[in-house]
């Protein structure tokens, strides 16, 4: 494992340009990396443990009843005392707080009100098509992003430049439902290049067997090529939506920050120095690199808890759609799992953050 990790370690830094693979010792590097993650999470656990317990508190404080959701208007108070008394709401709020961490710790996440499923098997079925349409959309943004950044930075009022800020003012500023209802209207009404948005997959084709629960993933493993054309091409428009509004920050951030690095005195020397302009950008880009990770990151992890819209408007069955028929039935086991999975996952990112920070940066390494 450690050797693995050593050459992940060289690979980066080799691919960064800034020290030669030769130079790292072995089995030195990645353990300042995971001392500085360990750091972090002394931090990060306790901060977990109190969004819990607020999640908890705040989701108690709903308007609504699932007694209500569970027995009917129609139910006695005897009844709804019962039933208060079999889900332990009839228990003050720090005894139910501790049976929810201790239920949490066992595996025990609790029944949906709604779905009448345990909400552990519902949120393996709603996470990762969530997760496959963020992760998708966050590597092309990454791309464009960086690309049209670094190229608007390099010449300044060129081409490139107006026309990425143009895009850029574009598309943070358009909501992402109505980007996704136009997105819909020209592809699939007036060109008819995409199937309709009603699902992930056409419903006259089997699905693959479930194993992580992404589509495109499951359909290669299982050798299904017409579930993951199926698939890929249900996924084209909410994959472009969501990458059109998240390439927008990132193509900003890294044209802002290439700009002064390229402005720098070690950027002039080495231009002095006549190095090719290749090794310049990417120099420069080596020490811009800081913010644009922190922005990307941020983004990664509101896009995981946050593409409801994308979901309701193209009809993807993931966690967005399950947080919005959870609140809207005050189903509270649902409502607080579906917080604390966002939670880890934010916790995961920022982590993963912190870890390309110290590569990135011999400064935080040391």
């Amino acid at each position: 494992m450690w050797a693995a990790l050593d050459y992940l370690v060289r690979a980066i830094y080799t691919t960064f340009g800034s020290l030669d693979a030769a130079a790292i010792h072995p089995v030195r590097a990645t353990p300042m990396v995971i001392r500085a993650v360990l750091r972090r999470l002394v931090i990060v656990l306790p901060l977990t443990l109190a969004s819990l317990a607020m999640v908890f508190v705040i989701t108690r404080l709903l308007p609504g009843d699932p007694v209500f959701l569970i027995l009917g208007e129609q139910s006695d108070a005897a009844q709804r005392a019962q039933v208060r008394h079999q889900l332990g709401f009839d228990q003050s709020l720090p005894v139910q707080f501790w049976h929810f961490i201790v239920n949490f710790a066992r595996g025990d996440w609790g029944t949906s009100l709604v779905t009448g499923s345990p909400v552990m098997d519902d949120l393996k079925r709603t996470a990762p098509s969530t997760f496959e349409l963020a992760t998708l959309s966050m590597i092309l943004a990454i791309a464009i992003g960086i690309t049209l950044g670094c190229r608007a930075a390099v010449r300044p009022g060129g081409v490139v430049d107006v026309l990425s800020d143009l895009f850029s003012a574009i598309a943070i500023s358009l909501p992402t439902f109505w980007v996704g209802i136009v997105a819909i209207y020209v592809f699939y009404v007036q060109l008819g290049m995409v199937p309709p948005p009603s699902g992930q997959m056409d419903p006259s084709i089997q699905q693959p067997v479930f194993r992580t629960g992404m589509l495109l993933v499951d359909s290669l493993l299982a050798g299904k090529l017409d579930a993951f054309g199926s698939a890929f091409a249900h996924a084209i428009l909410p994959v472009a939506t969501l990458t059109f509004v998240l390439s927008a920050p990132i193509v900003r951030q890294t044209r802002s920050e290439m700009q002064q690095a390229l402005a720098s005195p070690y950027v002039e020397f080495a231009e002095l120095c006549g190095l090719p302009g290749s090794t310049v950008v990417r120099y420069a880009l080596r020490n811009a690199l800081l913010p644009i990770i922190t922005t990307i990151g941020v983004l990664y992890s509101i896009t995981l808890g946050g593409a409801v819209l994308v979901e309701t408007v193209f009809g993807w069955a993931g966690l967005g759609q399950y947080a919005v028929q959870a609140v809207t039935s005050s189903d509270y086991f649902a409502i607080q799992d579906i917080v604390l999975v966002t939670t880890l996952f934010s916790v995961v990112v920022y982590l993963a953050v912190d870890a390309l920070h110290a590569l990135a940066d011999p400064r935080i390494r040391h």
